[in-house]
């Protein structure tokens, strides 16, 4: 009789615990404690995101950021780079007493991430005003802001693409080694030409590089010798390059594929017709990335 009734015993608290569960009173101190364990709960993750999400060190480690991706025979990529000042004058021919017919305004507020960007034409036009479409590469934070050069005119001129999507192009006036004019807030290299091959060696091996989408499989194979006709070396799906020569429009490059090789040989950064097949990968190099540049 005794076990009887501890039996029943049990089971009666075990249904009344489902009860509670299944017809949880709202006014009930567990019920109003667990619920409010939760609630505090959540309230502390998701401050805890929103301080790491906002802190600088966060913005920084997410900086913003964009180059070349696509390998477009139809894009023009001039005969090398202008590295824009955070105030550029475009003028419609190499003469600085003409009015400009476009300026462009950009800046990188620090750690908050903040980009300020202006483009204003004379006339007014309907020129797209956004810096994907003004500037071929972008790292705010680099001070990089790079516009494709198409000529130049040996005295301190260079004729620069300004429009991406419609082709237009202006002249703008190339700073001088030293220029009293020149903000020193600004960056050395800002102001300065610099030709492509003379970017790739400064850039290529600090920083490695990546084949832009669209280049030819036959292209992202190893050769032996800086040249078209030159042997290929096999490997399988090559995952990261390490520039240790630049010759003309050649790489030597120490590659790393999936089997965990590393065979060094040669690749192009560049076709016949000047068109890039490799970028440096500028986000994961030196922030020093004006260094060494070329004057002229």
């Amino acid at each position: 009789m005794k076990l009887h009734a501890n039996v029943m015993a049990h089971i009666k608290k075990k249904r009344r615990r489902i009860n509670h569960v299944k017809y949880s009173c709202k006014f009930c101190l567990d019920c109003l404690v667990s619920r409010l364990t939760v609630v505090c709960s959540v309230i502390m993750i998701l401050l805890f995101l929103a301080a790491v999400l906002l802190s600088p060190g966060a913005m920084a480690a997410t900086m913003f950021g964009y180059s070349p991706q696509q390998y477009n025979k139809q894009t023009n990529w001039g005969t090398g780079l202008y590295f824009a000042p955070h105030f550029t004058e475009i003028y419609a021919n190499p003469d600085n007493t003409e009015k400009p017919i476009t300026t462009i305004k950009w800046s990188s507020a620090g750690p908050s991430g903040q980009i300020s960007f202006q483009v204003q034409t004379r006339p007014a036009s309907s020129t797209s005003s956004d810096f994907f479409n003004t500037f071929l590469c972008f790292y705010p934070e680099l001070e990089l802001a790079v516009m494709p050069v198409l000529s130049e005119n040996g005295d301190g001129w260079a004729e620069v693409l300004y429009d991406l999507k419609k082709q237009k192009s202006g002249w703008v006036k190339l700073r001088e080694k030293f220029d009293p004019d020149f903000q020193q807030t600004q960056a050395a290299h800002l102001g300065v030409f610099q030709s492509w091959l003379d970017f790739m060696r400064l850039h290529a091996k600090d920083a490695g590089v990546f084949w832009l989408s669209g280049v030819p499989s036959i292209e992202r194979t190893l050769h032996t010798a800086p040249e078209d006709k030159a042997k290929l070396i096999e490997t399988t799906a090559i995952v990261k390059l390490q520039v240790k020569h630049v010759r003309g429009n050649w790489l030597l490059v120490e590659a790393t594929d999936f089997d965990h090789s590393s065979p060094i040989g040669w690749v192009r950064w560049r076709d016949d017709d000047g068109h890039l097949m490799v970028f440096p990968n500028l986000s994961k190099g030196s922030r020093d990335v004006g260094m060494g540049v070329s004057w002229h």
